[in-house]
């Protein structure tokens, strides 16, 4: 059990139950919160220059913050309905700038038809925010436990976004980066349709905000089943950096800066039927691999090789700071490769 899940545990132990909780501990990206007769879906998020988002352009920061607070509401099978925000602005930023990064938010609230509902409002050095979001489910809500051996998992889009703005914030004084880094802009995806057609078939789901890989391995130890990938569909802005910055284009799929997407198991009975309802909505879908019945039997095939990841336990809140959590990601990567 890595730190920070401990340290949640232990908070929630604390806390008093109440009736109208349903939701588990871990078991669904939102809360499931039960007002009268109806069920609704309740999460909270928040971000700082810890996330590593790049602030050159206020638009696209506000855009990306408010498609991942939504994205658990999504996860769970729900449609968005209210949004709400503790806002803290840095000294540093202008009033155009905080014109543009509200206006991301607020263009994104408008693709999914969200009620906003105020918030509040702090001054700082760094800048940090929190949004809380109300949806309601469109149908089963979705959890992250009842995936069985043999069911497929998907994902909405390619792997990597996320990971990728966070090279290009790490690395942005890298001069073999520099024309990339002015011509690069990374927006997470507005997921709209996908709730509706998830709950009818997905038997697990899953939002990738801590990247792919961490989502696998929630799902895995959740449901004590093994995985195996053999398709990782990599960003090709990623792959293009990878090579620049002379880095592993796994650390798009291992590293914990999430693309936002929503990762999620189908069983074969319901495969066929999705695939195409998928297609007929003309939404992107990405058929990654399988669940197995091994909960220590977990790899991906790589470059030809079939690399065992069952003994990855490398957890960023682990480490003092992001570098050395970097160095260790690439050190367990490269001793792979060799082996």
């Amino acid at each position: 059990m890595n730190f920070e899940t401990k340290i949640i545990r232990m908070i929630n132990s604390i806390m008093p139950d109440s009736p109208l909780r349903k939701s588990r501990f871990m078991e669904v990206d939102s809360e499931v919160i039960q007002l009268g007769a109806k069920q609704y879906l309740f999460t909270t998020d928040g971000f700082s220059k810890e996330d590593l988002f790049r602030e050159n352009d206020p638009f696209i920061l506000g855009w990306n913050i408010a498609c991942a607070s939504i994205s658990d509401i999504i996860a769970a099978g729900g449609k968005p309905l209210i949004y709400s925000h503790s806002m803290v602005i840095s000294k540093k930023w202008d009033e155009k700038y905080i014109e543009q990064f509200s206006k991301g938010i607020s263009d994104v609230l408008k693709r999914y038809s969200i009620s906003f509902s105020g918030g509040d409002l702090g001054i700082s050095d760094d800048w940090s925010y929190i949004a809380s979001v109300i949806g309601k489910p469109e149908g089963k809500i979705l959890n992250r436990k009842g995936t069985k051996a043999n069911d497929t998992i998907f994902i909405t889009g390619k792997i990597g976004t996320g990971n990728l703005e966070a090279a290009l914030n790490l690395y942005s004084q890298n001069k073999k980066i520099e024309i990339f880094l002015k011509t690069v802009k990374n927006k997470f995806r507005i997921l709209n349709k996908i709730p509706e057609i998830l709950f009818k078939y997905a038997s697990t789901a899953i939002d990738t905000s801590d990247g792919a890989f961490a989502a696998l391995q929630t799902l895995s130890e959740i449901n004590q089943k093994g995985f195996y990938i053999n398709n990782i569909p990599f960003i090709s802005k990623g792959i293009v950096a990878s090579k620049i910055l002379n880095l592993p284009k796994l650390l798009l799929f291992f590293g914990e800066c999430g693309e936002y997407e929503i990762l999620f198991t189908v069983n074969e009975q319901n495969k066929n039927a999705f695939v195409e309802e998928f297609k007929i909505n003309k939404l992107d879908l990405y058929e990654i691999g399988k669940i197995n019945e091994n909960y220590n039997n977990k790899s991906i095939l790589f470059n030809g090789k079939h690399l065992n990841v069952s003994d990855y336990n490398l957890n960023a809140r682990d480490f003092n700071n992001v570098k050395e959590y970097l160095k260790e990601m690439i050190n367990w990567i490269n001793l792979k490769d060799e082996t």
